[in-house]
C-alpha cells in the first residue's frame, strides 16, 4: 500500500528551500539563486521566472548544469542524463498540408516524431504536428487525421502503444532525458520514470522512499516536487515494489 502523505495539492515536498549565494559562473556575487540537491551532484542556476505558479498545472523547470570536471572525478548522476531531442523537421507546414496529405504520409510523420522523441504522449504528437502546421488548436478534424496516422503506424508495426504513450516497436532501452522546458509529469511515461528511479538507486544504493521520489523528480527538470508529481512517481515505484523489482527494507528502498 502506498505511503500516506498529507500534503496539499501543490505543496513543495523538498526538505530545503533554495539558498541565495555566490554564482561562480557569473564572475561576481550577483545574488542569483543557486540550488543544489544533496547527494545528487546536480546543481542549477535558476531565474526568478522559474518560480512555481499555482495557476498553471505544471511544475517549475529545473535545469541540471553540466560543469567541466576532472577526468579522474567520480561519476555523477547527471552524467547519465540524455538531452531531450525534439523532432523539428516535420514536413507538414500548413493546414492544407495536413488536410490534403494521405494517411500513409501522416503515418510516416508520426513514426518520425516517435523515432526521435519516444516514448512520447499521444497528445504531444498531436501538438507537434498542429504547431508545425501553424494551427492554433486541434479540432476534431485535425485529431481524426492524426489519430488515423497513429493507428496506421501502429498497425504497420512501426510503433507501439503503452497506455497513452507511443514508442518505436523495436525500442529496447529507455533513456532518462534532461528537459530544459517546463514539464508536466503527465507527459512522462511510466517506463522513463522506472529508469529514473533505478538510476537514482544505482547511486544511492539504499534510500528512503520520499527522498528517492524527490531525487527522481530532479532528473526530469523539476525544481520542486508537487503532490501531483510525487503521486505519479510513487505509483510507478509501488508497481516496481509489488513486482519484486525493488525491495522495501523498513522504509529504505533498494534493489
Amino acid at each position: 500500500m502506498a505511503e500516506d502523505i498529507s500534503t496539499p495539492q501543490d505543496e513543495d515536498l523538498n526538505d530545503k528551500e533554495p539558498v541565495t549565494g555566490f554564482n561562480p559562473d557569473a564572475g561576481n556575487d550577483t545574488g542569483d539563486s543557486f540550488d543544489k540537491e544533496p547527494g545528487t551532484g546536480i546543481s542549477s542556476d535558476l531565474d526568478d521566472d522559474s518560480t512555481f505558479n499555482p495557476n498553471v498545472d505544471k511544475d517549475p523547470v529545473f535545469t541540471p548544469r553540466i560543469d567541466e570536471v576532472p577526468e579522474d572525478a567520480p561519476p555523477r548522476l547527471e552524467d547519465k542524463l540524455i538531452p531531450y531531442q525534439t523532432y523539428d523537421t516535420i514536413s507538414l507546414n500548413s493546414g492544407d498540408d495536413l488536410y490534403k496529405s494521405s494517411i500513409p504520409t501522416i503515418s510516416s510523420v508520426v513514426s518520425e516524431i516517435v523515432s526521435t522523441e519516444g516514448p512520447i504522449h499521444s497528445e504531444e504528437v498531436i501538438r507537434r504536428i498542429r504547431e508545425s502546421c501553424g494551427l492554433r488548436r486541434a479540432g476534431s478534424k485535425v485529431r481524426n487525421i492524426i489519430s488515423s496516422g497513429m493507428e496506421m503506424a501502429e498497425n504497420n508495426g512501426n510503433i507501439r502503444r503503452s497506455g497513452d504513450f507511443l514508442l518505436l516497436n523495436d525500442t529496447s532501452r529507455i533513456d532518462v532525458r534532461q528537459r530544459k522546458y517546463k514539464v508536466d509529469i503527465t507527459y512522462i511515461s511510466a517506463e522513463e520514470i522506472r529508469e529514473a528511479l533505478k538510476m537514482v538507486l544505482e547511486f544511492e544504493k539504499e534510500i528512503n522512499k520520499r527522498e528517492l521520489i524527490i531525487k527522481t523528480s530532479r532528473l526530469f527538470g523539476f525544481k520542486t516536487t508537487s503532490k501531483k508529481t510525487f503521486d505519479r512517481i510513487e505509483n510507478v515505484l509501488e508497481d516496481m515494489l509489488n513486482k519484486g523489482e525493488l525491495k522495501n527494507n523498513d522504509g529504505l528502498i533498494s534493489f
